[in-house]
Order: C-alpha cells, then structure tokens, then sequence
C-alpha cells in the first residue's frame, strides 16, 4: 500500500512539473494570500516562505528533496523514519503553493493525510487510521451531495449545468473553436435536458457515496464512482481534481493489492523455494 501511495504522489509531483508549479517554477512570487488562516499567518511570519519559495536554490533544492524522498519511500516502503520526514515536509509545500498561487486549493487534502497513516508500527492502530480516511473520504462527496440537495438546491435548477459549462469552458471554447471538444461541448449545450441529466447523475453518484458509511459490501463500486465522477467535471468543467482520488485506496483492504499475481512480492522466491514447515505434535 505505501508503495501504491507514493506511486501515485511521484505522478502528482510530475503533474504538477508539468503545469509549471513546483516551488521552484513559481519564479520568486511576491503576492499571498493567507485570509484568516492562523496556519498560514504563522508560516509566513517564520520567514520559511523565503527559504524555499521565494529562493532560487532554495526552492530548487526544497523540490528535489521533496521528490528524493517520495521516491525513496517507494523504493525502501519499510524505512518509516522516510515517510514521517516526507509528511511533515508536504504541508510546506501544500501551505506555498496555496499562498502563493493566491488560491486556497483543497485537491492536495488526500497526499496530505494519507501518508500520516503509515506512521504507525502497530497494525491495529494502522487498520484505525485507515479506516478513519475512509470515511473522511466518504464525507467529501456526501456533504457536496448534500449542499447541492438542501443547501445551494442546485439539482432542481434545470438551466445550473448549462451555466456552470458556459462560465467556466467560454474561454476554451473562444480559443479552441472546431476542436472535438468543442464541438462536443458546443453539442451538450444545444442540448440542455441531456446536460441536466447527465449533472443529476454526478450528483446522485455523489449521494451514493452515502452507502459507504452503513456496509463496506460495494465498495468496489466506491471506489471507481470518484474516477468517473472527476472524469466529468474534467471534461465538462475543466475542474482537474484527480489528486484527490489517492483516497481511493482507502476502500481497498491492506493487503489487496499483494495478492494481485502482478503486483512485486519482495521475497517471493524465498517463499515458493522454501521447505514446508512440519507441525510437531
């Protein structure tokens, strides 16, 4: 599982390479943003930012540590003092970049906590932990499910999909016209009772979540309804929130994934060669 975990946070941190957002391609910001978050306000008093962010080297050598470390844990997942110093770098790096990007972003929540459960050396407490994330993974989406039912009411507006994809796609759909997406885009909004249908789904998808809380019998089905879920709004939104689905390990029970015929065993040699035990009487 810690090898899962940080496979899929090496493919966050290349993500992230990619759009030009690692601490040492934000260029020595100088704007912030902390609102009322004491969290933040402490960060930046500690003159931390200026070491790692707003440094050249600094902010080199901050992502290259961070990156070292992620893919140690995946090479050696059984050194855990390598897992402790990885969490509590994160945080800096989650606290910078949503400062400094001047948006406090909630799509790094899942890397954030996941890895606190690999803190442990103890298998109970390690089987508590998890199955806490669990459920705070399933409270994600049943409390949007919620607020988009009784709160913000959104499901019974008929005209809210069409709005949503025209508020946030017009400037793709201006810069990238005759495109196959676009094109498809441009279909789905000739046709709004299709567009509402295919948002109730999401949304009722969302709710379903709801079912994770009284049995753990679907969650296969749990766990590829975040997938599909964040695929929509992806494509229909341009919301790319797929960090968030590291949580989705959180419905896979420890030692799934070993017993997988094409997952690596270490030792499996030494297991398939070694003499059968004889039980003494």
């Amino acid at each position: 599982m810690v090898r899962a975990v940080f496979a899929f946070i090496l493919v966050s941190f290349s993500f992230r390479y990619y759009n030009q957002v690692m601490l040492h391609q934000l260029l020595q910001p100088v704007i912030v943003k902390t609102e009322s978050d004491l969290a933040y306000w402490l960060y930046h008093l500690s003159g931390v930012a200026k070491l790692i962010v707003q440094d050249d080297l600094g902010s080199l050598l901050f992502d290259c540590l961070l990156v070292g470390l992620g893919v140690s844990c995946l090479l050696w997942p059984s050194r855990r003092f390598l897992i402790v110093i990885f969490s509590l770098l994160y945080p800096l790096y989650f606290i910078s970049y949503n400062a400094f990007v001047t948006h406090h972003t909630g799509t790094m929540d899942g890397i954030l906590l996941i890895t606190l459960a690999f803190w442990t050396t103890k298998g109970n407490t390690f089987l508590l932990l998890w199955e806490a994330l669990r459920y705070f993974t399933l409270s994600i989406y049943s409390l949007a499910f919620f607020w988009k039912v009784f709160i913000g009411i959104s499901i019974f507006s008929i005209s809210q999909p069409m709005a949503i994809v025209q508020e946030n796609l017009a400037l793709y759909l201006y810069h990238n016209p005759g495109t196959g997406v676009a094109n498809g885009i441009g279909w789905f909004l000739q046709h709004p009772v299709i567009l509402y249908v295919g948002y109730t789904t999401c949304i009722v998808m969302q709710g379903g979540m709801l079912t994770g809380f009284f049995t753990k019998r679907y969650d296969y089905l749990l766990f590829l309804i975040p997938f599909v879920f964040h695929l929509a709004t992806y494509f229909f939104v341009d919301v790319c929130y797929f960090e968030l689905l590291i949580l989705n390990f959180t419905f896979l029970r420890p030692g799934t994934l070993s017993k997988q015929p094409w997952w690596p065993r270490p030792g499996r040699q030494h297991l398939v060669t070694s003499p059968p035990t004889v039980r003494k009487k």
